[in-house]
């Protein structure tokens, strides 16, 4: 609920004490994150911006551990411009930051949808964040907002709806956090709702509530996805407890960070872990199963013997020949027709004591094997039980070292970039 237009609100109010102070420096430090920063003549004051996450984020920070490296410059042009005015547009998720050449549109419609845009005075687009092709070089323009009013909502729409969706603006888990405190069945259609400008009140009162909160939450729901509050919500316990908007919606956007940089760790291990635990769970299968292969080399034997009891060991017989055993029985032998009876026996003789040889092999690498796999299912079980980022990418990096996993959207020589990595090969 970063981007939730109560949120913007308290967000933008915040966001005056850097009326005054002058931009001296924009950048990309990583996918999707920019830092603004403010200098009042003394400090460093940091407006970070992401859209990263399925919600986008806005919030001053007061610190920074700038990276030495994957740093991009932004927007050179606004540098040394300073600010003049803090306004959240229209009653919507834009907030504008007017400086004294240039302003800037920060647009918090979620993800990939949010965006910066930075216009001249005469409202003209000359940069974007995203999406430069599409806007630049044309007004920007918001298009006003057709929201109607919760009393006046569509009448066959669910009581949840109209909440969400009305000028109410409530989210999805504030509107069901009203529900349960008055005791409303959020599924329940407009048109059978008899006391709807109470309700209408109360929401009201409870939307006052929300504004006037001076503390700030991050929430964690019953499977463990951490959530943003302005106020505590039943069904969700409290992770940690804010007095600082900025700090809390800093922390959050940490944790979610966090979460994605695991979440594409495990995306990259476990389908090349898996792989290999999947291989050598079918060699464990094979070298366990030895009563095929004395099979199959009591075949090779028989074969080479029946060859052997031809009267014409020279001759040759072409792809196959027909021979019928000391029981009866007729076997269809598959020859090489460029080789005699005789070096035909020779060749089933040699895959006897191949076939013979393999089992021996397969017996003797059966307990390697088997450790192999249960080192895979020990790394899984690590991996799966590490929440420290920076274990789990250590565990990466020694993964990577002894060629378990390929790097991933990495440049590789032509000499590497078509092999496969198992374990202890």
């Amino acid at each position: 609920m970063t981007d939730n237009y109560y949120t913007l609100l308290k967000l933008s109010r915040e966001f005056e004490k850097l009326i005054g102070m002058e931009i001296v420096e924009i950048i990309l430090q990583e996918k999707g994150t920019i830092i603004f920063t403010f200098f009042d003549g003394i400090n460093d004051f940091f407006l970070f911006f992401s859209n990263v996450f399925p919600q986008s984020a806005i919030f001053i920070n007061n610190k920074f551990a700038r990276s030495n490296k994957n740093c991009t410059k932004l927007f050179q042009f606004l540098y040394k411009d300073r600010l003049q005015q803090v306004e959240l547009i229209n009653k919507d998720r834009i907030i504008l930051l007017k400086f004294i050449n240039y302003s800037v549109y920060f647009t918090l419609f979620g993800g990939n949808n949010a965006n910066i845009f930075i216009c001249n005075k005469k409202g003209v687009v000359l940069q974007t964040l995203t999406k430069y092709n599409t806007y630049v070089n044309k007004k920007f323009e918001i298009t006003p907002n057709d929201i109607s009013d919760f009393t006046d909502y569509n009448k066959n729409a669910s009581l949840l709806e109209a909440l969400t969706k009305s000028n109410l603006r409530l989210t999805k888990q504030y509107a069901c956090e009203f529900c349960n405190a008055n005791k409303l069945n959020s599924d329940a259609k407009i048109e059978n709702i008899e006391n709807l400008q109470e309700i209408s009140e109360h929401a009201n009162d409870f939307i006052n509530k929300i504004s006037r909160s001076q503390n700030f939450y991050v929430l964690q729901d019953l499977l463990k996805n951490i959530h943003f509050s302005l106020i505590p919500l039943s069904n969700y316990t409290i992770f940690r407890t804010y007095n600082s908007i900025n700090d809390a919606i800093s922390f959050y956007q940490a944790l979610k960070m966090k979460e994605a940089k695991i979440a594409a760790i495990n995306k990259e291990l476990f389908p090349k872990l898996n792989r290999d635990k999947m291989r050598l769970q079918k060699e464990i299968s094979i070298s366990k199963d030895a009563g095929i292969f004395s099979q199959l080399a009591e075949k090779y034997k028989s074969y080479a013997e029946l060859l052997m009891s031809q009267n014409n060991l020279k001759l040759k017989y072409g792809k196959s020949i027909s021979i019928e055993d000391w029981s009866g029985n007729v076997h269809e032998i598959k020859l090489d027709e460029k080789l005699n009876i005789l070096e035909n026996a020779e060749k089933y003789y040699k895959k006897v004591r191949k076939t013979l040889k393999d089992i021996e092999v397969k017996k003797k690498r059966l307990p390697v094997l088997e450790d192999k796999l249960k080192k895979i299912e020990e790394i899984e079980y690590l991996i799966k039980n590490t929440e420290n980022l920076k274990d789990l990418s250590k565990i990466r990096n020694e993964l990577l070292k002894k060629s378990v996993i390929v790097v991933q959207n990495e440049e590789r020589s032509i000499e590497t970039k078509f092999r496969k990595f198992r374990i202890g090969d």
